[in-house]
């Protein structure tokens, strides 16, 4: 996705603002998180909103690494804690989804989004039975969370069916 194709794009651009924020790059993945689990929130009874506010987590989600790679505070704990962050923000976020469309009967979208949860896990498990990221810090196939969050964040306010976007994109 984005990732593989412009790789850390985002540093250069972002490189004055990391290197002025005084929050610890795991500080930053941890508050991602928190306004993920609330964006989780709103996106269970009102896309627009839900998908805005997982915007703002993936900005920090983005901006973690970026603080990271540009301080020079990469470390082993802080890619597995953002890697775990990852996956359980992954998760609500389809979780939110697929009850917002419970509300609506949508029993084609629930079985997408939650068709989508099971994959996003096998793909991490599978990636990891491989060996693939054995020793590599922040490297994932399909895209960084941050840019997977996007995408759905703007699934749920352009379409009736983000269920079916989120199994598209993993």
């Amino acid at each position: 996705m984005l990732s593989n194709k412009f790789g850390h794009a985002f540093d250069r651009p972002l490189r004055k603002i990391a290197q002025k924020i005084p929050f610890s790059p795991n500080t930053l993945s941890v508050a991602g998180f928190v306004i993920t689990l609330f964006a989780c929130y709103r996106l269970s009874f009102d896309f627009l909103t839900g998908g805005i506010f997982i915007l703002v987590g993936a900005l920090f989600d983005v901006l973690d690494g970026v603080v990271a790679r540009t301080q020079n505070k990469m470390t082993r704990f802080g890619a597995f804690l953002d890697s775990v962050l990852d996956r359980y923000s992954d998760a609500f976020i389809l979780l939110a989804i697929a009850y917002n469309l419970k509300n609506d009967s949508n029993t084609v979208g629930i079985v997408l989004c939650l068709g989508a949860l099971v994959g996003a896990f096998l793909i991490s498990l599978f990636q990891g039975k491989s060996g693939r990221n054995r020793g590599r810090m922040q490297k994932r196939s399909y895209g960084k969370t941050g840019e997977d969050n996007s995408y759905i964040s703007w699934c749920s306010y352009r379409i009736n069916y983000p269920g079916i976007m989120g199994f598209l994109l993993c």
